[in-house]
C-alpha cells in the first residue's frame, strides 16, 4: 500500500541480493557451457558431455521441488544453490561414464560394460551423495545464528542432489544405451555394427 508524503524501499543485504540476482543468471549460462567444454575435452565426445549434461535439469527439478515442499523462496542464495548443483550433479555422471568407458575398453562389450559399471559405482555414489546431504543438513534446517541467510542453499543442493543420483544411476545409462544403441540383443552397439561391415 502507499500513503501520502511515506515510501519504501529496499536496502541494506536485501538491496545488494537483488541487484546480484541478474548477474548469477548470467553466471548460470557461462558455468553451463564451461562445464560442457571441459568434459567435452576430456571425454573427447561432444555426445558423451550431453549425456552427462542430461542430470542437471532433473537435479534443477529437485531443488526447485525442495523449495515448494519447505515453502522457501526462490532468491539469490538459493540461486548459487542451483548453481552448486551443477558441478556437484555431474560429477556423479563423469563417475559412472568413466568406469563404461574403461571397461569397453578392456574388451567388455558395451552392454556388460554399462551393467557392471552401475553396480561398481552405486555404492561410490551413494556414499559421496549420503555424505554431502548430510553435511548440508544443519544449513538446511537453519541451526545457528544468522544462519536463516544461507537456509536456501542447503535445501536446494539437498534436493538436487537426491533427485540428480537418481537420476545418475537410472537416466544417464538408459541415455547412454539409446545414443550408443547398446541393447541385450546388441551388447556392442553402434561400434559392434560397424566391425561386422
Amino acid at each position: 500500500p502507499e500513503y501520502e508524503g511515506y515510501a519504501f524501499e529496499s536496502s541494506g543485504i536485501n538491496s545488494y541480493l537483488d541487484d546480484a540476482f541478474g548477474g548469477l543468471a548470467v553466471a548460470l549460462v557461462i558455468s553451463f557451457f564451461l562445464l560442457f567444454a571441459v568434459m567435452a575435452v576430456q571425454f573427447g565426445s561432444c555426445l558423451k558431455s550431453l549425456i552427462v549434461m542430461a542430470s542437471i535439469p532433473f537435479s534443477f527439478t529437485g531443488g526447485f521441488i525442495a523449495l515448494v515442499i519447505t515453502g522457501t523462496s526462490l532468491n539469490v542464495v538459493s540461486f548459487i544453490g542451483l548453481i552448486m548443483l551443477m558441478g556437484v550433479v555431474v560429477n556423479n555422471a563423469i563417475v559412472m561414464l568413466e568406469k563404461i568407458k574403461q571397461l569397453a575398453d578392456g574388451g567388455t562389450s558395451q552392454y556388460e560394460a554399462v551393467q557392471q559399471a552401475c553396480k561398481v559405482r552405486l555404492r561410490p555414489i551413494f556414499m559421496t551423495t549420503l555424505t554431502t546431504v548430510l553435511a548440508l543438513i544443519p544449513l538446511a534446517i537453519g541451526v545457528g545464528q544468522g544462519s536463516e541467510l544461507m537456509q536456501p542453499l542447503g535445501i536446494v543442493v539437498i534436493g538436487g542432489l537426491l533427485i540428480g543420483t537418481l537420476v545418475t544411476l537410472v537416466l544417464v545409462p538408459a541415455v547412454y544405451c539409446a545414443f550408443y544403441g547398446v541393447s541385450k540383443n546388441k551388447p556392442d552397439g553402434r561400434k559392434g555394427e560397424r566391425a561386422k561391415k
